[in-house]
């Protein structure tokens, strides 16, 4: 009798599952046949940007400030619908490094001018007033030899930014701010100003900076 009964509630508990999994599919078949922008605009705003940015070519000037570090950059820049940005760029930087030299330290100044391109993806859609973005930079910085800051000899040298930001609106006018890691590779020789100093120091290092840049943007 038990035996019967186990064999009856097993045969239910069967037909239920393919019932319910049977209603499910379907269902499940029905929701996923949306076309592929509604789903993703239902599932976040960050990448429902097909049609949000304009095709548009930007200029964007820019102050770069940090531990004894200062910037002046220059680009032109071209965004793209899917809310990317692509663009070359031209800076003047300034890097100092402190270095111990014979019993006291001196100053090791790396003046530079820059060429580079620039990426930029932007997280939000175009309507918002706040437009975050991630950013990175890479280029190349060519250093000018300065004998009144005993620089005598300054490679060239690779120049990497990676970092975050957001564009504002400020009158008529739209700004931007921007945190960063800011690196630069340069070598050469450094002469010291001390007459006790035995002889040159021969350098090889990154200049590695936490920078905060500030800049305004037009279109063009």
């Amino acid at each position: 009798m038990l035996r019967s009964i186990y064999i009856q509630l097993s045969l239910f508990c069967f037909v239920t599952t393919l019932f319910v999994s049977q209603i499910s599919y379907t269902q499940l078949s029905d929701y996923i046949e949306i076309t592929d922008d509604e789903f993703i605009s239902r599932v976040s705003p960050i990448f429902n940007k097909k049609i949000a940015y304009p095709n548009t070519a930007y200029y964007y000037g820019v102050i770069g400030l940090g531990v004894i570090h200062a910037s002046l950059d220059n680009t032109l820049s071209f965004s793209f619908k899917s809310g990317t940005e692509f663009g070359i760029g031209y800076g003047e930087h300034f890097n100092t490094i402190n270095l111990p030299i014979s019993n006291e330290n001196q100053d090791l100044n790396a003046s530079t001018w820059n060429i580079y391109v620039n990426f930029k993806y932007h997280l939000l859609h175009y309507g918002y007033a706040m437009q975050p973005y991630i950013k990175s930079k890479i280029g190349f910085g060519f250093t000018r030899p300065n004998d009144e800051f005993n620089n005598v000899s300054i490679s060239p040298g690779i120049m990497l930014e990676n970092g975050a930001g957001t564009s504002f609106n400020l009158g008529n006018e739209r700004y931007f701010i921007e945190l960063c890691q800011y690196n630069f590779n340069t070598k050469g020789i450094f002469t010291s100003d001390d007459p006790n100093s035995l002889s040159d120091v021969n350098f090889n290092m990154w200049f590695n900076r936490l920078t905060v840049r500030i800049g305004i943007s037009y279109s063009l």
